[in-house]
């Protein structure tokens, strides 16, 4: 059965349809938005929150006793700065002072991450601890502050969400940090190359001729021309009457 054209193009399009909508519809990925954080908001770990630290089922899976999976810095309101540690077990601590440093000893403890080694670089906050690390001491880690003022800080512990605990470390307010240094006074020009000898005469004006040294021009010495000779020899003294003195003997000899 023969169509006409106009039908058979019909046909084809009802065709297509009938495919599309036969097309078993993939599933879309389920997109998670999540809310916006203002400029300078801290979203990681801290004693005021319930965050979970990184790898958080591994510290519960774990069985090596107790963890320190995160160390934090804060300023607080009042001009103080606190640093902490969140563990997994409550640890027991001790305090050691030695020259320029802090160490807050805390016994029988390992870290999950290395991360959680990194050292914490404060110096440009106002508080007199420029850098707090975590270092090992045999079985015990040591919270190691440097310091940059004879202060002493205290030690408290508290309950923390989802089974951790919170070692923290409060240093008192004060002045740590000062305003920004002066920038240093430009250089005098031509103060850091100043030059052996007086070069008066060899003041080069529109009329003073030159001497050319390959591509540079130098200033020819006023004393080289005869008109000038009397004038510079009684101004210079005797030792340019007898450098004259010499360049006509050389000429004299050579010539």
């Amino acid at each position: 059965m023969r169509y006409p054209d106009g039908v058979k193009h019909d046909w084809s399009l009802v065709l297509g349809a009938l495919a599309v909508l036969a097309t078993p519809v993939l599933a879309q990925p389920r997109i998670e938005v999540r809310d916006t954080r203002t400029t300078g908001e801290y979203a990681g770990v801290a004693p005021e929150n319930q965050h979970n630290p990184p790898r958080h089922g591994a510290v519960q899976r774990s069985q090596a006793g107790t963890l320190i999976t995160w160390p934090g810095f804060q300023m607080r309101a009042d001009g103080g700065s606190r640093f902490f540690l969140q563990v997994s077990h409550p640890p027991q601590t001790e305090l050691v002072r030695t020259e320029g440093r802090v160490e807050l000893l805390v016994r029988g403890t390992s870290t999950h991450v290395r991360n959680t080694r990194r050292p914490l670089e404060t110096r440009f906050f106002n508080t007199p601890v420029t850098r707090a690390r975590i270092e090992r001491r045999s079985r015990d880690l040591a919270f190691v502050f440097d310091l940059r003022a004879d202060v002493t800080p205290t030690v408290s512990q508290q309950a923390g969400a989802n089974g951790y605990h919170f070692v923290i470390v409060d240093f008192p307010a004060g002045t740590y940090v000062e305003g920004p240094a002066a920038p240093p006074p430009p250089p005098v020009r031509g103060a850091a190359y100043p030059r052996d000898e007086p070069v008066e005469h060899l003041a080069r004006s529109p009329s003073t001729p030159t001497w050319t040294r390959g591509r540079r021009r130098f200033p020819r010495p006023a004393c080289a021309t005869k008109s000038a000779r009397p004038a510079c020899e009684r101004a210079c003294g005797p030792q340019v009457r007898a450098a004259n003195w010499s360049a006509a003997s050389s000429r004299r000899t050579h010539g």
